[in-house]
């Protein structure tokens, strides 16, 4: 949480799906999003990134991201696109704070930003390249390690 907020995330609201909650005490996270990390050397994480779906919208939203290279971001975004289109959701957001690092790593991921306000950018996956969805490893949900759990490559954290 600590990283999210020295990020620029949830600065006093979580943001998704164009809408604002203001925070007070409680988490910003809750207890159905999907969390994901990415394991580093000696399996301390290199990256995080809290994802949820959205029924009445029908569309996936990356709440918040952060990773110490784009390669580790990638990899982030590829395990929450899978589980999202596991799920049957094809439509992908995000409300990104302004922040140079994080907006360079999600165009890294092949979004696409179509509207901006003072204070944030909006992005989005292409539809039209969902089959280009490249297939994660290494990466584990809620903490809980996958069978084919594995640290990343140097060439998928490579930035």
């Amino acid at each position: 949480m600590a990283r999210f907020r020295a990020d620029g995330w949830f600065d006093g609201f979580r943001i998704e799906s164009w809408k604002a909650w203001p925070l007070g005490a409680e988490s910003p996270l809750r207890s159905d999003d999907i969390l994901l990390a990415a394991p580093g050397p000696e399996d301390i994480p290199v990256g995080f990134l809290a994802g949820s779906f959205d029924p009445l919208k029908h569309q996936a939203n990356i709440v918040a991201f952060s990773a110490d290279t784009p390669g580790v971001a990638e990899a982030l975004f590829a395990e929450f696109e899978r589980l999202a289109v596991a799920a049957g959701y094809h439509y992908f957001e995000a409300v990104v704070p302004r922040r140079g690092e994080l907006l360079a790593m999600i165009s890294a991921c092949g979004y696409v930003s179509w509207e901006t306000e003072d204070d944030f950018l909006l992005y989005e996956w292409p539809s039209d390249r969902l089959g280009d969805l490249p297939v994660a490893q290494g990466v584990y949900r809620e903490g809980v390690p996958s069978p084919e759990k594995k640290a990343l490559s140097s060439e998928q954290t490579a930035g």
